[in-house]
């Protein structure tokens, strides 16, 4: 019988400590991330929610849950961008913008500095509408991107962007890379084409 007591104790422990270990091995599970991310959503922090959700995605993919946790990201309201959360008039950078230099007095070096810096900021707009877009695209569609989806996509955006180019400055990309070679062609620069090399011509004696 003072055998049989330590054996007793050792069973009722092992007993004890096996749901404590199942509860461990269970709170990380798809099913119980699903629920958290479920209570989140309700309290109003959306932020975590979709943190979970897409940690479900990534680490579960084959569990049902994945897939009813991409349903829930696709419910929930679209991550504010970054250029959305900026507030109106607040600055970018730390600094100040540099300011430009003055424009060359001689006609034609003139004309090349500005449409250098146009053709500079026409770039600078197509480049940021496509980001906006694709982060847009990203951040709606989450995990279930198509490829071939967003190749179509693609292509619909860069138009988009041109065209925005277009009605922004009056001319195309291509127009203003064709009006600035010409204009370097005739200001004879070696080199490269740039605002810079129309300003080390004025500079010439």
């Amino acid at each position: 019988m003072n055998f049989a007591k330590p054996f007793v104790i050792i069973i009722v422990l092992l007993a004890l400590a096996t749901p404590l270990h199942a509860a461990q091995a269970t709170s990380d599970s798809p099913q119980n991330l699903y629920l958290q991310a479920g209570k989140e959503e309700r309290s109003g922090s959306v932020a975590k929610a979709r943190e979970i959700y897409e940690s479900v995605i990534d680490r579960f993919p084959e569990s049902e849950f994945a897939v009813k946790a991409n349903d829930r990201l696709l419910a929930l309201p679209p991550a504010k961008l970054k250029s959305e959360s900026t507030p109106a008039g607040s600055p970018l950078t730390i600094f100040a913008p540099k300011p430009s230099k003055p424009l060359p007095a001689e006609p034609l070096l003139r004309s090349g500095v500005e449409t250098a810096r146009m053709k500079s900021k026409a770039e600078d707009l197509r480049r940021n509408e496509l980001e906006r877009e694709r982060e847009r695209y990203s951040v709606l569609e989450g995990h279930r991107i198509n490829r071939s989806v967003l190749a179509e996509k693609e292509s619909h955006w860069q138009k988009a962007a041109d065209q925005k180019v277009l009605d922004q400055f009056g001319m195309t990309l291509n127009e203003m890379g064709e009006k600035l070679k010409q204009i370097c062609i005739e200001a004879k620069v070696t080199g490269e084409c740039s605002e810079e090399s129309f300003y080390l011509l004025s500079a010439t004696p």
